[in-house]
């Protein structure tokens, strides 16, 4: 994880990872595109929200039948409404989202996580995260994978807060 976007609203949490999907899937893109260039490391996202928006296990989506994590409207490669596709992908216990419109430059898995554990495992490239959920820092150690704190990765070289003044005024945390 190199970045992680702190959001105070769900609601503007949701848009905000809409919009950035679009963004990092063409970063992705260019980046296969020239992979000597812009190297091998995938370029992806995650949404890190209570689970009253998304599963936080992939047992609980498959339960749900994919419900909860069908964050997205439509594909943020090609635009296409139609063609997303949330499932567990059959040879691992992952849960993943793909575009099956075969007109689209990012046709097949997408690198979109919308499930907790699958952020954790993933750690994607920018995750894009409730106030709320920074809360569970102290109570679930899965969360410190984001952080660096397992040894393996370094932490989020940038960690940006938006609204402070909704965590500061009078009603805030601060």
């Amino acid at each position: 994880t190199t970045v992680l976007m702190r959001y105070t609203l769900r609601l503007l949490t949701m848009q905000q990872f809409e919009r950035a999907s679009r963004l990092i899937l063409a970063c992705e893109k260019l980046r296969r595109e020239q992979p000597d260039k812009l190297g091998s490391i995938p370029i992806d996202i995650g949404l890190w929200v209570g689970s009253s928006t998304t599963p936080n296990k992939i047992s609980d989506a498959r339960e749900g039948g994919a419900r909860g994590v069908r964050q997205l409207a439509r594909c943020p490669a090609c635009g296409d409404e139609k063609s997303l596709r949330w499932d567990v992908k059959p040879e691992t216990p992952d849960f993943i989202v793909a575009c099956e419109n075969t007109n689209c430059e990012m046709a097949g898995e997408l690198p979109v996580y919308t499930i907790d554990e699958m952020v954790y495992r993933k750690r994607p490239s920018l995750v894009i995260g409730t106030v709320d959920k920074f809360a569970q820092i102290v109570r679930n150690a899965q969360t410190g994978a984001l952080f660096g704190s397992l040894g393996e990765l370094p932490p989020p070289e940038l960690i940006i807060q938006d609204e402070l003044h909704l965590i500061s005024a009078p009603l805030g945390s601060i």
